[in-house]
């Protein structure tokens, strides 16, 4: 719409046989200021109801500000220069009017320049405030993981065989040795788990009990109990360990500008 109007004014003043060509461009750059303040309006309205944070809207518009600028100025300085030609047009000194012309001339590359630098630092600033800061992720987060390993938990398992420890006929003071023996070699100085516990409680007491019907020592077995050989084992468990391999995320802060230049989602 910037062009279309733009194009429309410079072809008018191009093209008109009267002397007011610079009001003419005047009014076309006013003209297209105005319907930028009509888009800058329309275009903040649309986007604050819709919920849009793009701000391509107002960038597309950076060229018609500066176009607007320009053709008011540059148009002003003409028709100025244009009055002040026609007024003295009946004035016979020849240098004056071209000296008029020279200093008018200057003027309006002067508005031009000044328009053009006004619409580049526009651009500026407005690329810069409306500029999108994000986090970039490079490298994505890696989650630990684990394998399961085996472990002695310290404990000890005892487990009585009843297979028998003594024979008949055995002195009844070695068959309570081979007895404490086995305790000892199982029971003894260990960890013992729940069960192993009540195993060796149990098969302590008998030993108390053989110990107390020994009466001179030279006794013999007459005949076998339920107690035989006691078995023991270390206990293991399962547990989850980690495999030491958690990388967390990479990332970066980044930036978009105008929607489309630089790093944009």
């Amino acid at each position: 719409m910037d062009i279309a109007i733009l194009g429309v004014g410079i072809f008018s003043a191009a093209n008109s046989g009267r002397p007011e060509k610079g009001a003419t461009i005047r009014t076309t750059g006013i003209l297209v200021l105005a319907v930028q303040i009509l888009e800058l309006v329309a275009g903040a309205a649309v986007l604050g109801l819709a919920g849009i944070p793009d701000m391509s809207t107002y960038s597309s518009s950076i060229g018609g500000w500066g176009m607007g600028v320009l053709l008011a100025f540059g148009g002003h300085a003409l028709s100025k220069s244009e009055v002040q030609s026609g007024a003295g047009s009946s004035e016979p000194s020849h240098s004056l009017g071209q000296e008029e012309r020279r200093r008018h001339t200057v003027k309006v590359l002067a508005y031009a320049a000044l328009g053009t630098v006004v619409a580049v630092a526009a651009l500026i600033i407005f690329t810069f405030a409306t500029a999108e800061h994000w986090t970039k992720v490079d490298v994505p987060e890696h989650p630990a993981t684990f394998h399961t390993e085996e472990y002695l938990t310290g404990e000890y398992d005892v487990v009585d065989d009843k297979a028998d420890v003594c024979w008949v006929g055995q002195y009844w003071t070695d068959c309570i040795n081979a007895h404490v023996d086995e305790f000892n070699h199982a029971c003894a100085g260990v960890s013992l788990t729940f069960s192993a516990r009540f195993t060796c409680n149990g098969y302590s007491s008998m030993i108390d009990r053989m110990k107390a019907d020994d009466d001179d020592g030279w006794g013999t077995v007459a005949s076998l109990g339920s107690y035989g050989h006691l078995r023991s084992s270390a206990v293991t468990a399962t547990r989850e360990v980690s495999n030491n391999d958690y990388r967390p995320e990479v990332t970066h802060e980044a930036v978009c500008y105008l929607s489309f230049f630089g790093e944009c989602e």
